[in-house]
């Protein structure tokens, strides 16, 4: 099976050549990404995917709404799209997008070194977990967590959250409660989710 090719790019985001995604892992070579985070903006929350056990990476951590690697000469929205597509089954209208630029990402595992440019988008939506054709394959569970609790768990005001969602239960998506707390989120840099939050707090404000 042929293996999908990703872009390379210098430290300054400058591209200088592909490789297979697990090379780019392999070798540590910066390449880039996108996170998806879906606002509902009915109930002041933010989607988050509970990952699948068919992933290898974070089998147990919560992550963005949809997030996902831009195949070699993509265009990055087109990317959201595919993945968006695929991950949620939601079609989404270019002029959802929000954008909130890049971050930079480094971290070491055991098996590889992942440096990503990782570009941060929004998308705002009034709609059930319920409405969304989860791919089973892909994500094992949905859930919403309010966004003045997101925003009280990393600011250290609380250290545990109960959250309510959508769970994987052999061939169907069941109604879950998880107990969470700092641990049960995918490793970002430093305020990365408290930020993601406040800026979902102040995207939220503009539908009152």
């Amino acid at each position: 099976m042929k293996q999908e090719k990703i872009d390379i790019f210098d430290t300054k985001y400058n591209k200088i050549g592909t490789a297979t995604r697990e090379e780019a892992h392999k070798k540590g070579l910066w390449h880039h990404t996108f996170h998806c985070w879906i606002i509902n903006t009915k109930n002041k929350s933010i989607l988050f995917q509970y990952a699948s056990k068919s992933q290898q990476d974070f089998k147990f951590f919560l992550t963005p709404s949809t997030a996902g690697h831009i195949q070699s000469g993509e265009d990055i929205k087109a990317g959201i799209f595919r993945e968006i597509k695929e991950e949620i089954g939601e079609k989404i209208k270019e002029n959802e997008l929000i954008s909130k630029k890049y971050i930079v990402r480094e971290d070491t595992f055991k098996s590889y070194v992942d440096k990503e440019f990782v570009n941060v988008f929004f998308i705002k939506k009034e709609k059930l977990l319920t409405d969304y054709n989860l791919d089973k394959r892909e994500v094992k569970g949905l859930f919403e967590i309010k966004i003045e609790d997101g925003i009280a768990l990393f600011s250290g005001e609380k250290k545990i959250l109960k959250i309510n969602g959508l769970g994987l239960n052999k061939n169907n998506y069941e109604k879950k409660e998880l107990k969470i707390n700092l641990k049960n989120f995918v490793p970002q840099p430093k305020n990365y989710y408290l930020n993601i939050f406040k800026i979902a707090n102040e995207l939220s404000k503009k539908n009152d």
